[in-house]
């Protein structure tokens, strides 16, 4: 057997490989139904439609139209495709130090993790909104606080904790409310 004959044999199976990843542009969004269906055009004259996006559990977005995408091919099947990443070289924020995150849209809003702040706002914001002493302000206040309703027979105590007391409702007298609230500020 030749080398060419093993070539020949192998070139299916190299072309399966090689189209394995996908790299494509969006064209459009359905985002109404559980599972975010996009629309890209791939190679020159493939245009594969209701491709599945899989996102980051707890996260979501809805890329514009021209954002750059990467798809997976099932089991070597183009037919079978599923998008897991999406990006857009002209909005993402760029120059972010090593070891930063930022969450940002296309319309200039940021939130970015840098260096034990949290900074949220437009393009270029550099001044924190809440430093870990802020927060800590904040939530001693409210934890310090009482409310009571003249009359009502609850009161939730100073520095958090159950809301007690018995009360009339809408659905009736002597109905017992319970619960608890307390802010806490973590790390």
């Amino acid at each position: 057997m030749k080398i060419t004959d093993v070539e020949k044999m192998l070139r299916p199976l190299r072309t399966k490989i090689a189209g394995m990843i996908v790299r494509g542009v969006v064209k459009a969004v359905n985002d109404s139904g559980g599972v975010q269906l996009l629309k890209i055009s791939a190679l020159a004259d493939e245009v594969k439609d209701n491709v599945e996006r899989v996102q980051q559990y707890g996260f979501t977005s809805n890329p514009k139209r021209g954002s750059e995408s990467v798809a997976i091919a099932i089991g070597g099947n183009r037919g079978h495709l599923l998008i897991i990443s999406v990006d857009d070289r002209s909005a993402r924020p760029k120059d972010l130090a090593e070891g930063e995150t930022a969450l940002w849209s296309d319309f200039g809003d940021r939130v970015w993790l840098r260096n034990g702040k949290i900074l949220v706002g437009a393009t270029g914001a550099n001044d924190p909104v809440a430093r870990k002493s802020d927060l800590q302000a904040l939530a001693d206040a409210f934890n310090g606080h009482t409310h009571s309703v003249p009359g009502s027979g609850l009161t939730a105590p100073s520095g958090g904790g159950p809301v007690t007391g018995s009360a009339t409702t809408a659905a009736g007298p002597n109905h017992t409310a319970t619960g608890s609230t307390k802010v806490m500020v973590d790390g």
